[in-house]
């Protein structure tokens, strides 16, 4: 198995072989999981995302179009997981923030009455 090259892993894991996922994911998890590091910043938070990213493959392998470029398709969902983990992560601090403000203002408000 460790000959074929990703066309070959690519269909058949698509006819349900895991033994060929396994080795599209082996091949494929050291650059999935720099992209992810180098995103996140977090070793272990890019570790979960790397998974979550590989699942999300095996369960959409069905929709990749072109079986060639199963890499640049792994990537782009790693990418826009990375890139969703920090939308949440910008709305969480920006959602704190405003309710350290509130409650400053809060707090001036009832001081001055």
């Amino acid at each position: 198995m460790c000959d074929r090259n990703e066309l070959e892993l690519v269909l058949l894991a698509r006819q349900g072989d895991k033994a060929a996922f396994s080795r599209l994911v082996l091949r494929y998890q050291p650059m999935a999981q720099r992209i992810a590091r180098q995103a996140i910043g977090n070793e272990d938070l890019a570790q979960e995302l790397v998974q979550e990213a590989m699942l999300q493959a095996y369960l959409s392998l069905a929709k990749l179009n072109d079986p060639t470029r199963f890499k640049s398709w792994l990537y782009g969902i790693v990418l826009n997981l990375c890139r969703n983990q920090l939308r949440r992560r910008k709305v969480i601090y920006f959602s704190l923030e405003t309710m350290v403000e509130n409650l400053v203002d809060e707090n001036r408000s009832i001081a001055v009455r």
